[in-house]
């Protein structure tokens, strides 16, 4: 595994997905352990997609899931898609069903969008209601989540602020309903600001489809996409990679500055 620097972010570039997956669950361990020690818990909202499995399938393991008094940890999703929780397209559900249920997190940790396939609208206001009573905000306040867990589709888009969406646009909402129009869906979404006030946002990225936007994201000046906007205010910014999403940004030679 390589570790390298890009525009103020940590860069890990691992030699499989497999690697990827354990340097991820060490420091969701760490950052963890250290927000409970702190504080006395830990938020963290989880990302949609298919990358996250392997988060999962490691922290649920028996190497990993002793490590962490999971008792004290809260769990959030970044983005929703607008259907039941027990549909298979859920992310919030998949977390459920292939990670949390494994670990014995108490019921009232878990903070999954309520009926966000009824009225998008009216759960992200509700889910956004949610989570300024768990962080006890003010008006205008942001929450502060110890981590937020991110992944990077083919078209630079993160949790669902894809490209000429509205949502890119939010800066006093902690959360949105979003129009996709390329995929003519709606889907609930944290804001740029909601991500950017967190202790710790950790992207894993993996697959050679996105190895030419990976590394325009990483070393380039000009901002085409929206992962672009996540930049935390005061918090860590690091992104684990496979080698064959970071191909181009290793060739590039950005890296070794």
């Amino acid at each position: 595994m390589k570790t390298l620097v890009a525009q103020r972010a940590q860069v890990k570039v691992c030699d499989n997905h497999v690697e990827m997956a354990t340097e991820a669950s060490k420091e969701v361990i760490r950052i963890t352990n250290g927000a409970i020690s702190s504080r006395g818990k830990c938020a963290i909202a989880l990302s949609g997609g298919t990358t996250p499995q392997l988060l999962y399938d490691k922290l649920g393991s028996k190497a990993f899931s002793g490590q962490v008094n999971w008792g004290a940890v809260h769990f959030f999703v970044s983005d929703e898609r607008c259907v039941p929780l027990n549909d298979k397209d859920s992310n919030f559900g998949n977390a459920q069903r292939e990670f949390l249920s494994k670990i014995g997190v108490p019921a009232e940790n878990l903070h999954p969008v309520k009926n966000p396939d009824k009225a998008p609208a009216k759960a992200a206001l509700a889910y956004e209601k949610e989570i300024k009573e768990f962080f006890q905000l003010t008006d205008g306040e942001f929450p502060k989540f110890d981590l937020i867990l991110l992944g990077m589709g083919p078209d630079g888009h993160c949790a669902s602020l894809f490209p000429n969406t509205k949502a890119l646009e939010e800066k006093q909402r902690i959360c949105v309903e979003n129009l996709v129009e390329k995929l003519q869906v709606t889907r609930i979404t944290f804001s740029i600001p909601t991500i950017n006030h967190a202790r710790n946002v950790m992207f894993m990225v993996q697959g050679p489809e996105k190895s030419k936007v990976l590394k325009e994201v990483l070393v380039g000046d000009t901002v085409l996409y929206p992962v672009q906007h996540i930049m935390p205010e005061a918090g860590n910014l690091q992104w684990l990679l496979d080698k064959k999403a970071a191909s181009d940004f290793l060739k590039s030679g950005a890296g070794s500055r």
